[in-house]
């Protein structure tokens, strides 16, 4: 099969049209609806990329609050004990630092 490649702005606006498709119809009308091989292939990209886009928002997210989580275990009394062993952070400086308050943004 042949790849069409067609530009950003093409790829708005033909989104733009099935949407506008889909909303125009009832839910019994969706139910029989047909839709062309290239639009289907378009809605599965932006599925797999608004997933893709997702999961790295979450990464964002969950990065700073596991390190928060790691501090707080460390200390605790059980935990406590290893703490000299994360201390290698300590010697990377305030590029560490300044790279887990930026993320954290």
């Amino acid at each position: 099969m042949r790849e069409w490649q067609i530009s950003a702005a093409q790829t708005r606006e033909r989104l733009r049209e099935v949407i506008a498709e889909f909303q125009s119809q009832t839910v019994e009308g969706l139910q029989e609806a047909e839709i062309a091989v290239a639009d289907a292939r378009l809605l599965n990209q932006l599925a797999r990329y608004a997933k893709l886009f997702a999961l790295v928002e979450l990464s964002e997210v969950m990065v700073p609050f596991m390190y928060l989580l790691v501090i707080g275990t460390l200390h605790t009394d059980t935990f406590g004990y290893n703490r000299e062993h994360f201390f290698v952070f300590d010697q990377l400086g305030e590029s560490y630092h300044d790279a887990m308050v930026s993320s954290s943004d």
